[in-house]
């Protein structure tokens, strides 16, 4: 089925389930900050949002056997977290609840079918699904905050025309776009009357907070946005990609990294400063995909509208839109990477893998290592070596790049 703007969309039972289970690089991020920030007024409206984390990542994810992070430290998160968000669902009564994860979307058909069951009640599903030429740049930005050490044209020739499974490069971005497959797969387990795509629309922003509020029979408004929910999760500058993919290459050419440490340094560190305390300038270049690997990412999505189409789910907006073309450019890397970048990934490093998050806050509590001794004797102030630290690292990278 097919909806046309300004549809109301049909309400689910008191005390069935709604599972938004991605895709990733739709909005996830600002849907579920707003979600989790209002948590207490959707529950006024018969609404239970789990938890009290952003998402439900970890009790999800330990219930779908899905693996979160790599290397040494990568794991299944614990199944005390399924446990704990199993036992806060069953006691939501006739309240209406939300889950929500963009993982979910690679889960398997046997561990989807456990979920379906273990979560009682009306199960109904949601996908959120945009453009396939769109998610190209995006989605090598995400591996870029993941570890992945390769150049776009590099990850392009191999996720687009490479081998698939898991001798493919970065395998779950063949399986997050194979949206017609996780659609299936979900379909089969709560029937394809309880599946719900989304097709996201540039010119309709509202579409996906209306049609959950519909869904969940919230007010009109209750999921609208703040300005810095989309911040939160932007694209990155071809300067600021650069320079995390040097980063990147430098840590795998040392030998790599434990996922731990990474995600300290790097994901809650540089690319947190980055996101939330960098403002790319006049200067600084969007990233675009070359023009064949538009061309071939229209190709599969047409084959995957023609899947959806007759899998018989609901379809909010219009499924042809997946293979909607994007802007492309030559591939270009950046001849100098400006200082306020270079800075931001130096500081924000420095300050979290001394325990103070991205930007310099009250140490963590339990914080070990020499920044936390640093912190109790004041021996040496964090700040005046972190920017130590990226005066030295902004000579380097001009001397790098001008050779």
């Amino acid at each position: 089925m097919r909806t046309t703007p300004g549809t109301r969309h049909d309400p689910i039972a008191p005390g069935a389930r709604l599972v938004h289970i991605g895709m990733p690089k739709t909005g996830t991020t600002a849907l579920q900050t707003t979600a989790a920030r209002r948590r207490a007024a959707l529950r006024a409206e018969g609404v239970l949002y789990p938890g009290d984390d952003i998402n439900h990542r970890a009790g999800l994810l330990a219930k779908l056997g899905v693996v979160w992070g790599w290397g040494e430290g990568s794991a299944v998160p614990d199944r005390r977290h399924w446990d704990a968000l199993a036992r806060e669902v069953r006691g939501a009564g006739g309240d209406r609840v939300w889950l929500d994860h963009e993982f979910c979307a690679t889960a398997d058909a046997r561990r989807i079918s456990e979920l379906v069951e273990d979560l009682g009640g009306p199960v109904h599903v949601v996908v959120t699904l945009r453009g396939t030429a769109s998610l190209l740049a995006s989605s090598w930005q995400q591996y870029l905050k993941s570890g992945l050490a390769m150049p776009f044209d590099a990850w392009l020739r191999a996720v687009l025309d490479g081998p698939t499974g898991v001798e493919g490069v970065t395998p779950s971005f063949r399986r997050r776009t194979n949206v017609a497959g996780v659609i299936d797969r979900w379909a089969a387990a709560v029937g394809a009357d309880r599946v719900t795509a989304i097709v996201l629309d540039g010119d309709d922003r509202a579409r996906v907070p209306e049609t959950f509020e519909d869904m969940l029979v919230l007010s009109r408004g209750a999921l609208d946005a703040e300005p810095d929910d989309f911040a939160q999760n932007r694209s990155f500058s071809w300067e600021e990609a650069d320079l995390v993919l040097r980063v990147n290459a430098a840590i795998e050419a040392g030998g790599g990294l434990p996922w731990r440490d990474y995600v300290r340094a790097l994901r809650h560190g540089s690319v947190a400063r980055l996101l939330h305390a960098h403002s790319p300038g006049p200067g600084e270049t969007r990233i675009l995909p070359p023009a064949w690997a538009v061309e071939r990412a229209q190709e599969i999505a047409r084959g995957q509208a023609e899947r959806i189409r007759a899998a018989g789910v609901h379809v909010v907006g219009d499924v042809d839109q997946l293979a909607t073309p994007v802007p492309s450019a030559e591939l270009l890397r950046p001849e100098a990477i400006p200082a306020a970048v270079a800075e931001a990934v130096a500081v924000g490093a420095v300050s979290s893998t001394a325990g103070r998050g991205w930007d310099f806050r009250a140490p963590e509590p339990g914080a070990t290592g020499e920044g936390s001794v640093r912190a109790a004797t004041a021996q040496i102030r964090t700040r005046e070596l972190a920017e130590e630290l990226a005066r030295r690292i902004r000579v380097a990278v001009r001397a790098r790049l001008r050779r």
